[in-house]
């Protein structure tokens, strides 16, 4: 008898295989890390402009106002994705089997 092939989205395809699963699960954890630097970079690259304006060692104003901007609204975004899986993650709670 034949073997049975896994069933999978489109016909002739097979099922990933453990290896590729594993590599998933690492990606999602990289991404995480790399946005999570690029943040905490992007915070303390508006801290540097702000004391250095504030020590008048130079600076213009405009820079030290867009990267506390861009800070804020990259803070503000890494809050709300936060929120999202939080929010995703009670609702798989929730889920009775």
């Amino acid at each position: 008898m034949a073997g049975v092939d896994p069933v999978t989205g489109r016909p002739g395809q097979s099922a990933p295989t453990t290896s590729r699963k594993q590599e998933n699960e690492g990606d999602f954890a990289t991404t995480l890390e790399q946005a999570w630097r690029s943040l905490d970079q992007g915070i303390k690259s508006a801290d540097r402009a702000s004391e250095a304006f504030a020590a008048g060692s130079g600076g213009d104003v405009h820079e030290v106002l867009i990267l506390t901007e861009k800070a804020d609204l990259s803070f503000r975004l890494a809050t709300a994705v936060r929120n999202k899986l939080l929010e995703a993650y009670r609702e798989i709670m929730r889920i009775q089997v």
